[in-house]
C-alpha cells in the first residue's frame, strides 16, 4: 500500500500537503518573516526577532480560529548557526509542552536584517 492510499491528502493553494485524518479536518499553513512590528522595528537580535515572529504567528492563528496549541509542524530558517541556542530558548517559551514536529535549517534570507523566518502548519478545531 502506498502512503497516498494509506493517508489520503489534498493540496491547498500553497502546495502544502494536508492530510485528511479524522481529527484534522481543517488546517492552515503560514509563513512569517517579520518585516516590521507595530513599532516599525524587526528586532535587534535573534531573541527579539523570534519573539516578534511567534507573536505575529500567534495573532494570525487566532484570527484563523486556532492557536499555537494546535500547531502540527514548524520549519525555522535561521541565518546564523550560532543563533540556534538563543532561538531554542525563545521557541521553548511558546511551545513549553507537546512541541510540534520541527525542522530548523541555516539559510540566507532576502533581507540582511532578518535573522529568522518561521513556517507553521496548524489544525483548526471543529
Amino acid at each position: 500500500m502506498t502512503a497516498s492510499r494509506a493517508l489520503p491528502y489534498k493540496s491547498d493553494c500553497h502546495r502544502t500537503l494536508i492530510f485528511d485524518l479524522p481529527r484534522i479536518r481543517r488546517s492552515t499553513s503560514l509563513s512569517a518573516a517579520l518585516r516590521e512590528t507595530t513599532s516599525g522595528e524587526v528586532g535587534k537580535d535573534i531573541r527579539e526577532q523570534t519573539r516578534n515572529v511567534l507573536e505575529r504567528i500567534k495573532l494570525i492563528l487566532q484570527a484563523a480560529g486556532t492557536s499555537l496549541d494546535n500547531v502540527l509542524t514548524v520549519t525555522a530558517y535561521l541565518t546564523k548557526r550560532e543563533d540556534l541556542a538563543a532561538y531554542n530558548e525563545e521557541y521553548g517559551k511558546y511551545f513549553p509542552n507537546d512541541k510540534p514536529a520541527r525542522t530548523t535549517v541555516e539559510v540566507m534570507l532576502n533581507s540582511p536584517e532578518l535573522l529568522v523566518e518561521i513556517t507553521v502548519t496548524a489544525c483548526i478545531p471543529d
